[in-house]
């Protein structure tokens, strides 16, 4: 019988009694009592004057009959060796697994686990992500999931396509079946069950057969066994990681900096054996610490830790401190902040219609105040699901020492930071985040960004001075030109670079050349910057750079790869821009010979020099070829004329404008060429926000002296369809740049240089479609809108990086050719790499060495590296874009009559469902995703009162509420 269930017949009245007072007492408990205070306390024991929510104290009669029984329980089990552990029988725990597995395969019902699990999942959804395709993981695999806080085990047992995703089918250790992606599973041990096990618990999708069964009953008496060595392992690596000091060596010298470690660098230092249950262990150390180490937002692929810095974790445990007093700091601090609030909530009133500016206030922060502010301000940051958040309680103890009377929201940290002057109302959160490593001080007096003009200035200085036998130090440049003698002039031929107006890094640009003897056919040149002519790989700006991966731009600022003096130097700038009056500009030129039809007949990569360079905008190149330049609709109105930007027609001679309409007959036959092999792109709207008037400079990240802040930023808000931004001259230098990263990809192929390329998979449509019927509905450049097909489609084309030149089904390309990124190296450092490895080749046998710079293991690291970063990058620059798109509908709703004005532009929206409706597990309600093609946004419609809605309907909305914050969201309802 059930060790339990004897001792609940035993004790019945007790054990009702016990759990009632058990169950009262969490009823009773506080967020903020520390988990070591006891559930009750004995009549007789004072209680502590530091705690605010006291433990239920028990009548003393009550209080002798629980501790009687407690003894009871401890003497009836002390003696059994196998305590609480249920009486052995022949097969008894094969019998309790096949009982478990009955019991799941009859449930109607997703657990709650499963349900919270599956409903983080749409928390930030933007649509399928065509650049995140991490390969699901081979079956047998053991994994652990976290998503929602929710932990578990299971075995991979097979792959199935889910919500138009690739997905896992898993074995729980519950007997369920769960389907989570790559991305949920942060720990895995591959080969942990044979593959035809695996196999073998998936025969038969509709129904348990028994040969199915008896597979699922070992592999889920493997997975127990598993979770016992792993909790014991944990229970070892945690005492050696205390015994060992494990974030005192992991951390940063500078207690105010960040550090960046590994998974396995922690092992080494407690172990010489770095066994799989090892890593199992030290991994469910480090996801349970969360106060130290917080994971990467790619550690499912990277195992990267981030370790805090120690500043911030004595800021943690001050603040904690200071939540179990009933009238300490914090309720001071709350104090003073109810009273300001007011004050600059009229104050941004009555200024909204001002140029933003910033002033001392009258007021005064204490230390105390500095401290709270400090702990408020290192908690905006984007909070993965799969730990813990630190920073939660003792933010939402604040804020409800402020307003005791509201709820606390995730918005509620922002707005608050805001109305007491601790943040400029302008200042969006994303860019504070410490996972890209972004320099927070205000540009104009930026330390950071002196010391990297410093280095540059000290290299061009070492330059001249150094002789060309010395060896290169860390901050020296090459002192000669490596390619000096293998460059080819190109004389006086045009170049035109087309970009925006305000770009500064200009690393691209084309020309054209005709050919007297084949009419039909052309060569078009790409000529590339060529920073690797001056940075080597040793130099500490391309150390930097290799870290930070890309150049990253924001509304507001930018935060560039490399120092600007390296771009505009007079004779070495590296920049396509600059002027060459004193000395022609060292590119990597990627030539290809196209026919008519849009193939490339032959290619050829050379080092090159260029004079005669046309700097032009996309307007400018637009108005020589006689295309429309306005093809976006402004739904909140345009600024006044005086406000916008304009532009200034170039000045071409006639012989540059043919050139420029040859290079576009180029790209054209490259549309062309795609469009007729049946080329499928599913498309979505997009936003512009123009800033007509910036946000101040010298005003930027955190506040900790007392300010005052007056007006707000001017924005333009315009939306433009995919297919007419993939046009014009836009769509000129996109085919000219896919070109030359088809001809990179073939160059380094045919001269045996290991480099990453991109790959793209066919969307996978369902097998009831008519293809022909899609592609009908196409655009010219092979657009067709995602919501169009969302219900058609069951796998969207998915992207990701190879060593091998795979197909890029988009671009049309095979298998066999490949696509690899060069023509940004002064953008993003894996483009750099390729030119690197281009010029060992280029050199040929002038090289210093036969082999490239980089093998093939090292370009495969740099590149995974890359791809962490660009991930991280690329979802805090969509929380970006979302944040301020929500933020100027927020302030047009506010200054216009509200979400409800029936003759704004928000009073008639249309959107499109992109998946299935969800039960939110958190509020209850059952919601979607929905796109908003005329704001060109996505949100959450909720509160629908059925689940019958296919993905890919149309409904009629209107706009509920917007978050703002770390997680801006916005909210819908059905309008009818």
């Amino acid at each position: 019988m059930h060790r339990r269930v004897a001792l609940a017949r035993q004790f019945p009245q007790d054990t009702k009694s016990l759990l009632g007072l058990v169950s009262r007492r969490f009823q009773h408990s506080s967020l903020s009592r520390d988990r070591d205070q006891p559930a009750f306390l004995p009549p007789d024991q004072p209680a502590s004057s530091s705690t605010k929510n006291q433990p239920l104290r028990v009548p003393p009669e009550d209080y002798k009959r629980y501790k009687n029984f407690t003894k009871r329980i401890i003497e009836r089990t002390k003696f059994e060796a196998r305590g609480w552990d249920d009486t052995p029988t022949l097969r008894g725990k094969e019998q309790k697994l096949a009982t478990l597995l009955d019991a799941s395969s009859h449930k109607s019902l997703k657990s709650l686990e499963q349900e919270a699990f599956e409903h983080e999942e749409s928390d930030e959804y933007e649509g399928p992500d065509e650049n995140d395709t991490s390969p699901v993981l081979p079956l047998g695999t053991f994994v652990e999931t976290r998503r929602s806080l929710i932990v578990s085990h299971g075995v991979v047992i097979g792959q199935a396509i889910v919500q138009r995703r690739v997905k896992m089918i898993t074995l729980m250790n519950t007997g369920d079946i769960w389907f989570p992606g790559r991305h949920d599973v942060q720990f895995a041990i591959p080969n942990f069950i044979p593959v035809d096990l695996a196999e073998r618990c998936w025969l038969d999708k509709l129904s348990l057969s028994l040969a199915q069964k008896a597979a699922r009953i070992e592999v889920l008496r493997r997975i127990r066994e598993m979770e016992c060595k792993a909790e014991i392992r944990h229970n070892m690596v945690s005492m050696k990681c205390v015994r060992v000091n494990a974030y005192d060596q992991v951390k940063s010298p500078d207690p105010d900096a960040w550090n960046t470690t590994t998974l396995r660098d922690i092992a080494q230092l407690i172990s010489s054996e770095l066994d799989e249950l090892t890593l199992c262990g030290l991994h469910k150390y480090i996801m349970s610490n969360p106060v130290y180490f917080v994971a990467d937002q790619c550690y499912d692929i990277n195992q990267i830790i981030h370790v805090r810095p120690q500043t911030h974790i004595d800021n943690i445990n001050t603040i904690k401190e200071w939540t179990r007093m009933s009238d300490g700091p914090i309720q001071s601090f709350a104090a003073k902040a109810g009273r300001l609030i007011p004050e600059y909530q009229q104050i941004q009133y009555a200024s909204r219609a001002e140029s933003p500016s910033c002033e001392p206030a009258a007021h005064a922060w204490t230390e105390d105040d500095r401290t709270i502010l400090k702990f408020l301000h290192n908690s905006l940051r984007q909070a993965r699901a799969t730990q813990l958040d630190p920073y939660s309680l003792g933010v939402s103890h604040v804020l409800k020492q402020i307003n005791p009377d509201k709820l606390v929201e995730d918005c509620d940290l922002y707005q608050t930071l805001i109305n007491i002057g601790a943040l400029a109302p302008w200042q969006d959160p994303a860019s504070l985040d410490p996972a890209l490593g972004l320099d927070i001080e205000p540009e104009p007096t930026s330390s950071w960004k002196k010391e990297q003009e410093a280095i540059a200035t000290r290299g061009f200085v070492s330059m001249a001075s150094s002789g060309t036998e010395t060896p290169l130090g860390p901050e020296d440049f090459h002192r000669t030109d490596p390619l000096e003698s293998v460059r080819h002039d190109f004389g006086d031929l045009p170049v035109f670079v087309i970009d925006d107006a305000n770009a500064q890094e200009l690393d691209d640009g084309i020309s054209i050349e005709r050919i007297p003897s084949e009419p039909d056919n052309l060569w078009m040149h790409v000529h590339v910057a060529d920073p690797a002519s001056l940075i080597p790989p040793t130099h500490v700006l391309a150390k930097e750079a290799s870290i930070r991966a890309t150049t990253v731009y924001f509304k507001h600022r930018s935060w560039p790869l490399f120092p600007k003096s390296l771009m505009a130097h007079p004779t070495l700038g590296l920049s396509l821009g600059r002027k060459t009056d004193e000395s022609p500009l060292r590119v990597i030129t990627f030539s290809g010979k196209v026919d008519k039809t849009g193939q490339l007949l032959d290619y050829n990569v050379r080092a090159g020099l260029i004079k005669n360079v046309n700097v032009i905008t996309y307007e400018q190149a637009n108005e020589v070829l006689g295309l429309p330049n306005d093809l976006c609709w402004y739904p909140f109105g345009r600024q006044p004329p005086h406000l916008r930007s304009s532009f200034k027609p170039a000045h071409l001679t006639d012989s540059c404008v043919k050139d420029l309409r040859d290079i576009q007959e180029v790209a054209d036959r490259f549309l062309a060429q795609r469009y007729n092999a049946g080329i499928i792109i599913s498309a979505k709207n997009s936003v512009s926000l123009e800033p007509i008037v910036k946000p101040p400079p010298e005003v930027f990240g955190p506040i900790s002296e007392p300010k005052t802040f007056r007006g707000f930023p001017t924005f333009e808000y315009s939306v433009i369809k995919a297919s007419d931004l993939d046009s014009g001259a836009h769509v000129v230098v996109a085919e000219s740049m896919k070109m030359a990263a088809r001809i990179a990809s073939r160059f380094c192929t045919e001269h045996n240089i290991p480099i990453m390329r991109r790959f793209a998979t066919p969307s996978i449509f369902s097998s009831s479609v008519d293809i022909q019927e899609i592609r009908d509905m196409r655009t010219p450049n092979c657009h067709v809108p995602g919501h169009f097909i969302l219900d058609k489609l069951e796998v969207p084309c998915q992207a990701g990086y190879s060593l091998e030149p795979k197909a890029h089904y988009p671009l049309g390309l095979p298998e066999g050719e490949g696509y690899t990124r060069s023509t940004s190296p002064l953008r993003r450092y894996i483009d750099l790499v390729v030119h690197w490895q281009i010029h060992h080749a280029l050199l040929g046998s002038k090289a210093s060495k036969p082999s490239p710079l980089f093998n093939t293991e090292e370009i495969w690291e740099i590149a995974k590296a890359g791809e962490t970063h660009e991930k991280t990058a690329r979802v805090l620059e969509r929380v970006h874009e979302r944040f301020w798109q929500f933020m100027f509908i927020k302030r047009w709703a506010q200054e216009n009559g509200g979400f409800d004005n029936p003759d704004g532009p928000l009073s008639n929206l249309k959107a499109y469902t992109l998946s299935k409706v969800n039960l939110n597990s958190r509020t209850g309600v059952l919601q979607v995703q929905i796109e908003c093609p005329q704001l060109g946004i996505f949100g959450m419609l909720e509160n629908l009162s059925d689940r019958d809605m296919p993905a890919g309907s149309e409904v009629e909305v209107k706009l509920r509420n917007i978050a703002l914050g770390t997680r801006p969201q916005i909210h819908f309802n059905l309008r009818n």
